[in-house]
């Protein structure tokens, strides 16, 4: 009597339970630009309004695209090919024009001192010829233009205008290391444009105003402005027969760049460390989530940032970024071996931040992923770090050998300029030796437990 109940029972297969878990659907998750982004570049705005443009009351620009060149000649000509540059040198140069005209506007309500013209006009104030253009407010220009040009290839050259991350380094001591150079570096420019305005007066009143005078049409023109520049003839005697007016030029010069380097510094602190985008937030996670899908790796760099904090309370220190080195003869065209592992490491920051995450994940998730939706892409995440490490140090053994390559090919007997070339080769296979170290040192640990 049960054995046809049995039989059905066993050819007929047996209906699963209902449930609304199996039908849900992962929530989406909204693109970067439109959640993220707008939180993160508001605080942003306002750090850079209340931090920046109340202390120094200038203006500032934000170029977060890395791209380190291997020489200064490399840098500087890729700069000089991007627009974002070439509108740098445009706003500094309005910028000294402005503040030059500034001086002059002061100088002629306050000046009382000062050869032949203590209010530093545009004109001469002669009554004979009332538009006898002010030949020393021609060499402050000059002056103020060449400083603007030193100044903007200093900082090409520096890297200044791209952003260094600080996270957790210490804030004061490298803004006070930053402020010490600058200041040396703004002395020295200052005396230097002040001497290079003085070449390039004497050639515009010795050989193009002469040129210019020639020409028919622009001899008409130029007489009532510029004839008296030739009269007397520029000679080398200007240096101390017009000191104070050289004295005065400098400390223009000089203020301007104080000015300048001001709000170059505030702006470096208030744009270099991390910014918390999801405080007071409801929807965090997802904010996050959004965040490190950011296509802008500044912006992925708070993000990760953000989230290894709320991941986990301890924090490692920052490497110190590597230093600018200086040498002579072939320094201009030669690739340097520290801008080579900058180059080869463009995201050197975001890639330990990114180790440091999946590290904390793995490890709670031995603890608190019951479910084992992380556990499962342990293997995955492991050879992922595993290859990323090995590759690391392959490249790290690849300067040591470069490195001792150079030093047996050298042999005993070196002179001065060998020598030389052998210090700087060995200081700059140190200075890529601690970049690179500082990566691999962060991945092994921040990596997970069961990996170290």
């Amino acid at each position: 009597m049960n054995t046809p109940l049995t039989r059905r029972n066993a050819s007929t297969p047996i209906a699963s339970i209902p449930s609304s878990l199996s039908t849900r659907s992962t929530p989406s998750v909204p693109p970067a630009s439109t959640l993220y982004e707008p939180l993160l570049k508001s605080i942003l705005a306002r750090r850079f309004a209340y931090n920046v443009l109340s202390i120094s009351a200038a203006a500032a620009w934000l170029l977060a695209t890395r791209s380190p060149s291997l020489s200064p000649y490399q840098t500087l000509v890729l700069r000089a090919s991007q627009h974002q540059y070439r509108k740098a040198l445009l706003i500094v140069f309005v910028s000294s024009t402005s503040l030059t005209l500034c001086h002059s506007l002061m100088s002629g309500i306050t000046g009382t001192g000062g050869r032949d013209d203590p209010k530093l006009g545009i004109w001469t104030g002669s009554k004979k010829h009332p538009f006898h253009l002010n030949g020393r407010l021609i060499y402050i220009f000059l002056a103020q233009a060449s400083g603007a040009m030193l100044y903007w290839l200093r900082d090409v050259l520096r890297d200044r205008f791209d952003i260094q991350w600080m996270g957790h380094s210490n804030i004061s001591k490298r803004t006070l290391s930053s402020l010490t150079s600058s200041v040396i570096s703004m002395i020295l420019l200052s005396a230097i444009s002040t001497l290079l305005s003085l070449f390039i007066f004497g050639a515009l009143r010795m050989l193009i105003f002469p040129l210019l005078y020639r020409i028919p049409i622009l001899h008409d023109l130029l007489r009532p402005l510029m004839a008296h520049f030739f009269r007397p003839k520029y000679t080398i005697s200007f240096l101390w027969s017009h000191f104070d007016l050289v004295v005065r030029a400098y400390l223009i010069v000089l203020s301007t760049h104080l000015i300048w380097d001001i709000t170059s510094t505030m702006f470096d602190v208030a744009f270099s460390m991390p910014a918390t985008a999801t405080e007071g937030s409801k929807d965090s996670a997802l904010i996050l989530v959004s965040g490190v899908s950011c296509a802008d790796s500044y912006f992925q760099l708070h993000a990760f940032y953000e989230l290894c904090s709320l991941s986990s309370v301890s924090k490692g220190a920052m490497t110190k970024p590597p230093l600018s080195r200086r040498g002579i003869a072939d320094w201009w065209v030669r690739d340097r071996k520290d801008k080579a592992a900058q180059k080869a490491l463009p995201n050197r920051d975001l890639d330990h931040m990114i180790v440091e995450v999946l590290g904390i994940f793995i490890s709670h998730s031995l603890r608190e992923d019951a479910l084992g939706h992380v556990q499962r892409d342990i293997p995955r995440v492991l050879e992922a770090m595993v290859l990323y490490l090995t590759a690391i140090e392959e490249y790290q053994s690849e300067l040591s050998t470069s490195l001792s390559a150079a030093e047996a090919s050298t042999g005993g007997n070196l002179t001065a300029t060998e020598l030389s070339r052998l210090v700087a080769f060995r200081k700059e296979t140190v200075l890529a030796g601690e970049w690179i170290d500082a990566l691999s040192t962060g991945v092994l640990n921040k990596s997970p437990s069961p990996w170290v």
